[in-house]
């Protein structure tokens, strides 16, 4: 195998995890000596940075996200027909993807994609369920997209076991055409780093246990149950302050709770801040939290976030929630889970690994090294390639 084209419709300019993903597997496939092409849209002023082992081939797109959309798939497919042939086309699956798949069709291409998410379930999160018929027609829409390009892709990529079992078995999928490869993390990005020496950095005073949340402030990330559990550790007298790194649609709502329950002394948000600046923020802190919630997407998806990966690779012990997909956190031995949606067994649990921080050290390192040893983008990147040839039966 030689050339991959890799198809994502993600704003590669955006602070999130979608970008993150895309670029590092990317950048990974390029290191294993693969051709890769990563074909993205592109409407704003400033490029994205390409890794140096990729070709990044930007498509012109309209800045207005209706018309973006739509322009990208007509241009998308004019700019495969001109391109080198690949021996795969690998495609991050979203509402409106068609155009690799329909070129894949008619050049023989084996077409390859990759599912991140449940995309109806969380469109109809944004519109408060089908209020009329351009929401029934959306979901539609999406539904036969997931199910032309699952049914006729060579094989798919899913981020958790949950996703696998959701989707073979919603769109009547053979088992052997899917996989399951996590989500990771950048090990040369995120690594550990003294803790002092990073919160100088960032202008953060000493004082008590600094607990840390890294990522968007979303209704399914349970932020509002770790702004609940600190209003209960100040009435159990135990020291300890919140960052909160991240924006998002909830951040508004969330500094009024903050407000609400006169913890502001003890919660700071940051706001967006650079990925570059993201392992700073993690190493500033003792104690890292993951407090999903047992939101139907999450019970649906599992959980794979990004931050589980890069706290771990930063060497903080981590409180997760019991969600499906975070009780790696208690297997491995990197923190303590609590109960989902439970703001009280969210300060218990954070409780007892603040007691516990003569083992914040043997924590760290038991989470650094299930990274190293699963979690990385160069094993990543492994195993999709060996995916790949397995699907294709070894012949190209």
């Amino acid at each position: 195998m030689k050339r991959v084209h890799l198809v994502t419709d993600v704003d590669l300019m955006e602070r999130s995890a979608q970008p993150v993903h895309v670029l590092s597997l990317a950048k990974y496939l390029g290191r294993l000596g693969l051709e890769v092409r990563l074909i993205y849209p592109f409407w704003q002023r400033e490029s994205p940075a390409i890794p140096p082992d990729v070709i990044g081939i930007p498509v012109r797109v309209p800045p207005k996200p209706y018309i973006r959309a739509r322009a990208f798939q007509a241009k998308l497919f004019i700019k495969l027909c001109h391109l080198p042939r690949p021996q795969v086309v690998y495609v991050r699956l979203s509402a409106g993807m068609v155009a690799p798949l329909i070129w894949a069709r008619i050049t023989g291409i084996p077409l390859f994609v990759e599912v991140n998410g449940i995309i109806d379930l969380e469109y109809l999160m944004g519109q408060k369920g089908v209020t009329n018929i351009s929401t029934w027609l959306k979901v539609r829409r999406i539904r036969i997209v997931e199910s032309l390009n699952l049914k006729k892709a060579t094989g798919i990529v899913f981020v958790t076991d949950q996703l696998k079992e959701y989707y073979t078995q919603r769109y009547r999928i053979p088992q052997e055409k899917a996989t399951v490869i996590r989500n990771g993390v950048d090990l040369e990005i995120f690594r550990p780093m003294d803790k002092q020496q990073s919160r100088r950095q960032l202008g953060i005073p000493e004082g008590p246990p600094l607990l840390g949340f890294v990522g968007s402030l979303a209704p399914w990330q349970g932020i509002d149950d770790a702004i609940r559990a600190m209003k209960i550790l100040r009435e159990r007298s135990v020291p300890c302050r919140l960052l909160i790194v991240g924006q998002g649609p909830e951040e508004a709502r969330l500094q009024a709770l903050v407000r609400e329950l006169g913890v502001f002394d003890r919660v700071t948000f940051t706001g967006a801040v650079p990925l570059e600046v993201v392992p700073l923020y993690i190493s500033a802190c003792d104690i890292c939290l993951i407090p999903l919630l047992p939101h139907k997407r999450n019970l649906i998806s599992g959980g794979s976030p990004f931050k589980l990966y890069e706290y771990m690779a930063c060497a903080r012990p981590i409180v997760a929630t019991d969600v499906p997909g975070l009780e790696i956190v208690t297997e491995v031995g990197a923190g303590v889970n609590a109960k989902a949606g439970s703001p009280e067994s969210l300060a218990d649990a954070i409780e007892e690994l603040i007691l516990r921080k003569p083992e914040w050290g043997e924590m760290g390192k038991r989470g650094r090294l299930y990274v190293e040893t699963h979690a990385s983008w160069q094993h990543i990147a492994e195993r999709t390639v060996a995916f790949f040839k397995d699907r294709l039966g070894g012949t190209r």
